[in-house]
């Protein structure tokens, strides 16, 4: 990171943070820090690690001390993430090591005051309330526009973005057509980038957008490092991704995803291309089964608890599910199968989701 990277903020102090060799954590002693490769995240300018620390089931502060040790400068937290434990530790961790990374805060951009006292720090470097096809005509408004403007001229937040978990091939380009946006946060991995391609393309080239990706672990072998590593190395093979960010609960997620960026093994890469064509569920959150849903349950949702349920998350699927307004929810559904008739990819959608109640 360079003294123009970090613009309103002090200069990194001399070495700080990225030799890990003399802190032991119990009896596991981190790995020297590796010159990660970065990529300048859009408009913004910001010369971004390629990998992301994200702090979902986050809730052990040396976690992510461990990831800034390692190289990594941009960290996504959330207030709802382990109930509010992970933007806790996060804020700990910044007390002294705020001047080495790129915050990015999912929330709204209003009333953010509180999150910035738990973070520790004056100002988040990325902003990004979560925006789905369902609520595109409410976020892309003079509302939202205002309140980032204001909240840059205050100086708690440099750039506006959004987060997007479906429906994304409908969300991008009506966002990016909107011209004040300056980061994506969307969800990208193996079983729906193709369908992304020309819409990350062209928020990146003809709007010069940032893009940060999510949900980039789906589908892959988490027990096969080799493997794992590969399909994440093949999601990076897109130059206008620029950092993936990784859920890191342990130490060992961190030096994982690290080993990623910092080797090559090419047969690993070909193997795993060959096989890339099978991952994933069959779901790519393309949202046209809700528009489908003449009762108006929030099928999108639905599926993203059900696969946060299947990953083992099944505290995130509960939260997830639990807090769908009762006018959204499964109790209006009558099984009429509207929902997998609208989807393309021949999911039982239907079945899915009843399997939540």
């Amino acid at each position: 990171m360079t003294e123009h990277d970090l613009g309103r903020r002090d200069v990194l102090r001399a070495g700080a943070g990225l030799a890990a060799a003399t802190l032991v954590f119990g009896d596991w002693t981190p790995a020297q820090a590796a010159a990660l490769p970065k990529r300048k995240l859009g408009r913004t300018g910001l010369n971004v690690t390629t990998i992301t620390a994200g702090t979902v089931r986050c809730t052990d502060r040396r976690v992510i001390d461990h990831a800034i040790d390692r190289g990594i400068n941009l960290i996504h937290t959330c207030p709802g993430y382990t109930g509010g434990r992970a933007m806790s530790v996060v804020g700990q961790v910044m007390r002294n090591k705020r001047s080495q990374v790129f915050l990015v805060l999912k929330a709204e951009p209003f009333n953010i005051d509180g999150y910035l006292r738990t973070l520790n720090t004056d100002h988040v470097d990325i902003l990004i309330p979560e925006m789905q096809i369902t609520d595109v005509a409410a976020k892309n408004t003079d509302r939202y526009r205002d309140g980032f403007a204001a909240l840059k001229r205050a100086g708690k937040v440099r750039y506006s973005g959004f987060a997007c978990h479906t429906g994304m091939t409908s969300v991008l380009p009506a966002a990016a057509a909107k011209g004040w946006w300056d980061v994506i946060l969307l969800r990208y991995n193996a079983g729906c980038r193709s369908s992304l391609l020309s819409h990350v393309s062209s928020c990146v080239n003809a709007h010069h957008m940032g893009i940060l990706a999510m949900k980039t672990t789906e589908g892959l072998n988490t027990g096969n490092a080799t493997a794992f590593q590969a399909g994440l190395r093949s999601l990076l093979g897109n130059p206008g991704i620029s950092s993936l960010t990784i859920g890191m609960a342990a130490l060992q997620h961190v030096d994982s995803a690290v080993g990623a960026v910092t080797t090559r093994d090419a047969s690993g890469d070909r193997e795993f291309e060959r096989s890339a064509g099978g991952l994933g569920d069959g779901c790519t959150f393309c949202g046209e089964c809700a528009p489908a849903c003449p009762q108006g349950i929030a099928l999108d949702d639905y599926l993203r608890a059900w696969q946060y349920r299947r990953r083992g998350d099944g505290e995130l699927a509960e939260e997830l599910a639990g807090g769908i307004p009762r006018r959204h929810s499964l109790a209006l559904c009558d099984g009429c199968g509207k929902c997998n008739d609208a989807c393309r990819q021949q999911v039982d959608v239907a079945g899915r989701v009843r399997s939540l109640a």
